[in-house]
C-alpha cells in the first residue's frame, strides 16, 4: 500500500508540474525599408513659336522643331531603389488652351524616351511599360531619366495667343510611376 500511495503521489506531482508549465510566445518583427520613388520635372516642354497650319514636332531628343523661339523637350528624372523595376504609365495627350479665356485649344500628342544615364542611349518608353533603375540592388541612388517630346497640329484657323496646359481648361500631362 505504501508503494501504491507513493506511485499515486508521484503521478499527481508530475501532473501538477505539467499543468504549471508555461509556453511563452515571442513576437518577431523586422522593418524593411525601400527608398521612395522621387520624380522631378527638371525641364518643361517648350514648343517655341509655331505657325498656323503646321504640325510641330519636338523630338524627345530635342530635335525636329524648326520654328522660332527656344523649343526643348521635357525632362523627368526618376530616383529610387537601385535595380528596382518600375511600372510607367502616362497620358497619351495634353490639352493646351489659350491664355485669354481657355476657349481655344490644341492637342499635344506625347512621345517618351528614357535611359538610366544618357539621352543618346535612350529608347522609346511605351505606356504602360516597365523600366529598371540603374544601380545595384539595395542602393538608394537608382536613377532613370525620361525625355518627353511629341507632336501638335496647329490649325490654319488657330486663334493667335499663348497656349499652355496651365491655362483655364487646359490639362497637365501626368506620368504615373510605381514600384513593381
Amino acid at each position: 500500500m505504501k508503494k501504491m500511495t507513493l506511485v499515486i503521489m508521484s503521478v499527481i506531482l508530475m501532473a501538477s508540474f505539467a499543468m504549471a508549465q508555461e509556453t511563452p510566445e515571442l513576437d518577431v518583427t523586422a522593418t524593411v525599408t525601400v527608398t521612395p520613388l522621387s520624380a522631378t520635372a527638371t525641364q518643361p516642354i517648350t514648343m517655341g513659336d509655331v505657325a498656323k497650319g503646321t504640325t510641330v514636332t519636338i523630338g524627345a531628343d530635342g530635335t525636329g522643331h524648326l520654328n522660332a523661339g527656344t523649343p526643348q523637350e521635357g525632362i523627368v528624372t526618376l530616383g529610387g531603389e537601385g535595380a528596382a523595376v518600375v511600372t510607367v504609365s502616362y497620358d497619351a495627350t495634353a490639352t493646351l488652351t489659350d491664355a485669354t479665356d481657355g476657349s481655344n485649344s490644341m492637342t499635344f500628342t506625347v512621345a517618351v524616351t528614357g535611359d538610366a544615364d544618357t539621352q543618346s542611349g535612350a529608347g522609346g518608353v511605351a505606356s504602360p511599360s516597365t523600366i529598371t533603375l540603374d544601380g545595384a540592388a539595395g542602393d538608394t541612388d537608382g536613377q532613370f531619366i525620361f525625355w518627353i517630346g511629341g507632336t501638335m497640329n496647329v490649325a490654319g484657323t488657330q486663334v493667335p495667343d499663348s497656349y499652355s496646359t496651365a491655362n483655364t481648361n487646359g490639362n497637365t500631362w501626368e506620368m504615373t510611376l510605381d514600384y513593381q
